[in-house]
């Protein structure tokens, strides 16, 4: 009780000092304060950071994934294109084959490899480009010849090599002639 008698008197006795202690007193709680902002704004910083690497591992993660599974979904992209010039053999065959003959064991069982073949195809997400009495698209088709004609213009008028789309990507564009409409036009 002395001492606080004392502290007491002291403070009573020295009224700038205990101005003074106030002063010290806020300071120190200033300080304290000071510190503390500072460390919650650099602990918003490095959490905002951290969220941010975050988001961008999780983008890259996702990204890298999408890619490995469209390198696997065209991994035989190359080897499906040369089939499908198999393919094209097959049809260009059966157009050319005299009808007397369609009715052969040999032609029938050659229908049925092309229908197992191009099943094959199909499950592997290859897709016919339909290209014939179609509008001409530079996306899927490929004008190597503009005959005028009384068809239309840009409406394509035979298809000269047939296109193909593997998983939703043209491997092969649809090689066409597109009409270039009436000669006196």
């Amino acid at each position: 009780m002395a001492k606080k008698d004392k502290v007491k008197n002291i403070e009573i006795e020295t009224p700038s000092d205990e101005a003074h202690n106030e002063t010290e007193v806020l300071t120190e709680e200033g300080q304290l304060l000071l510190q503390i902002a500072v460390l919650e704004k650099k602990n918003a910083e490095t959490n905002d950071k951290y969220m941010r690497t975050l988001a961008e591992f999780e983008n890259f993660r996702r990204r890298s994934n999408q890619e490995r599974l469209n390198w696997i979904k065209n991994a035989n992209e190359s080897l499906i294109l040369k089939l499908c010039d198999i393919l094209d053999d097959f049809e260009r065959a059966f157009e050319n084959t005299p009808e007397e003959d369609r009715e052969s064991p040999l032609f029938t069982g050659m229908e049925a490899i092309k229908r197992k073949f191009s099943k094959i195809l199909q499950n592997e997400g290859l897709e016919k480009i339909e290209a014939e009495d179609a509008e001409f698209d530079p996306m899927f088709h490929e004008a190597l010849a503009c005959p005028p004609s009384e068809v239309e213009k840009d409406k394509i008028i035979s298809v000269i090599q047939n296109g193909y789309v593997l998983n939703n990507k043209v491997i092969r564009p649809a090689k066409v002639a597109v009409s270039a409409g009436l000669a006196d036009e």
